[in-house]
C-alpha cells in the first residue's frame, strides 16, 4: 500500500469533506451540461447563433443552474428580479461565458476542444463546457479512485522504456484541505511534504525509491509524523504515467482497491525574448490574429467582422490598439488589448489575455503560411 502517511492524513482529516466535494463536482458538471443544452436550444432558435450573454439562456433552465456549489455563494437566484438575475448571471454567477458575441455554433471548431463556458472557482478543479456539449473537469481530481474518469482513462497509458527516468520530479495530489507532494529525485531519494489540515503543522517524510518494471518501492528512512513508519517499505503499481499525470494503485483504509491520480508540479517558465520579425504574420486557431510587419493588426474572433488597428510588442507583452464599433451611436472607439506571449516559435504562438470576450484565457494559435 502506498503512503501510510498520505492515507492516514486523508482518513483522519479529509474524509468527512470528500462526499461534499464529490457532490459539488457532480453538481457543477450537471449544471454545465444543462447550460450546454440550453445553449443548443438557443442556437436552434436563432439561426445557429450562440447568445451574446449567458443570461439569455436562463429561460430554458432554472436560476439555480448557474450555481456550481464549489464557490458557496450565499445567494438565492430564485428570489432575484429578472433584471438582477440577468446581471448576476453575466457578472457574478459560478460560470463564465467565453464565447464572443454573435458567434455561430458552426464556427466553433473543433467543437470537442473549444470551451464555451468555464466554472469560476478558487479551487484546483475547473469544470469546462465545450461546444459539442460535453463537460470535463480540468485540474486535480477531488477523489482519485477507480471511479475517477481521468484516472480510469490513464489506467493503461504507460510509456515505453525505463519508468524511473520519467518519474523523476515533483508530483502533487490534493483533496479539499490536504495537499501532498512527492519529490522523486534522480539520485534515488525522495521527500514527501503533506499539508494535512489548516492549523496543523505540515508532515514530512524522506527516504529512497526505486522502480522495477511497473512496481514502485518507497523506503521511509526519516519522518516527523507518527503515522509514517521509519524503516518501512511501501510498494505500489504504476498504472499510468505521462508528462503531466501519474496514476498509482492503492488500497484505502477498508482494503478497497482505488487509483490515486497525481499531477506533475511544473516549474514556472523562464521569460522569453520575443523576436518581432517572427511574431509578424497571420495566426489562426479559435481566433484569427493578423500582425503585419508595418504594425497593422486585425483580430477576428468569429463575431461581426474583424477588429482593426495597430500592434506593438515589448518584452513578452503584445499590445493591440483596436477600433471597436459603437453599435448604438455608430462610429468606433479605440481600446487597448494587452496580451502576454507565453510561447513563440516558427509555427506556434501561445498568448494569454481577454481575447474571447468576457473571460481571460490562454489560446494556442498556429501560423498560417
Amino acid at each position: 500500500m502506498l503512503g501510510r502517511l498520505f492515507i492516514a492524513a486523508v482518513f483522519l482529516f479529509a474524509l468527512p469533506a470528500l462526499h461534499a466535494v464529490e457532490d459539488d463536482s457532480r453538481l457543477a458538471v450537471n449544471h454545465l451540461r444543462s447550460i450546454g443544452q440550453a445553449m443548443m436550444i438557443y442556437a436552434a432558435e436563432n439561426k445557429g447563433y450562440f447568445p451574446e450573454r449567458l443570461s439569455a439562456v436562463v429561460k430554458y433552465v432554472s436560476p439555480e443552474t448557474f450555481l456550481s456549489g464549489r464557490r458557496r455563494q450565499a445567494v438565492d437566484p430564485k428570489t432575484m428580479s429578472a433584471e438582477k438575475l440577468a446581471e448576476w448571471i453575466d457578472r457574478d454567477c459560478d460560470f463564465a461565458y467565453v464565447v464572443p458575441p454573435m458567434t455561430k455554433l458552426a464556427k466553433l471548431q473543433p467543437a470537442h476542444a473549444t470551451p464555451t463556458v468555464m466554472e469560476r472557482t478558487t479551487g484546483s478543479v475547473v469544470a469546462v463546457l465545450y461546444a459539442d456539449g460535453h463537460v470535463t473537469e480540468i485540474g486535480q481530481t477531488t477523489q482519485p479512485t477507480a471511479r475517477t474518469p481521468m484516472a480510469a482513462a490513464m489506467a493503461t497509458t504507460l510509456p515505453a522504456g525505463d519508468l524511473s527516468q520519467k518519474l523523476v520530479g515533483a508530483w502533487k495530489i490534493a483533496f479539499q484541505n490536504v495537499i501532498c507532494v512527492y519529490r522523486f529525485n534522480a539520485d534515488g531519494t525522495f521527500t514527501l511534504d503533506a499539508d494535512i489540515a489548516p492549523g496543523q503543522p505540515p508532515a514530512h517524510s524522506s527516504g529512497n525509491w526505486r522502480v522495477e518494471g511497473r512496481k514502485l518501492t518507497i523506503h521511509n528512512s526519516a519522518s516527523d509524523s507518527p503515522v509514517s513508519i521509519v524503516g518501512e517499505n511501501e510498494e505500489t503499481e504504476i498504472l499510468g504515467l505521462s508528462a503531466t499525470q501519474l496514476v498509482l494503485a492503492n488500497k484505502d483504509n477498508k482494503g478497497k482497491e482505488e487509483r490515486l491520480l497525481f499531477s506533475r508540479e511544473l516549474q514556472a517558465p523562464a521569460p522569453i525574448a520575443i523576436d518581432k520579425n517572427k511574431l509578424a504574420g497571420t495566426w489562426r486557431g479559435f481566433t484569427t490574429l493578423v500582425l503585419g510587419p508595418n504594425g497593422f493588426a486585425a483580430l477576428d474572433s468569429g463575431g461581426q467582422g474583424a477588429l482593426k488597428g495597430t500592434w506593438v510588442a515589448e518584452g513578452n507583452e503584445l499590445d493591440l490598439q483596436l477600433a471597436y464599433p459603437r453599435q448604438e451611436i455608430g462610429g468606433a472607439e479605440e481600446r487597448m488589448l494587452r496580451l502576454s506571449i507565453d510561447y513563440l516559435d516558427d509555427t506556434t504562438l501561445v498568448i494569454t489575455g481577454n481575447v474571447r470576450g468576457q473571460q481571460a484565457g490562454t489560446i494556442i494559435l498556429g501560423r498560417q503560411k
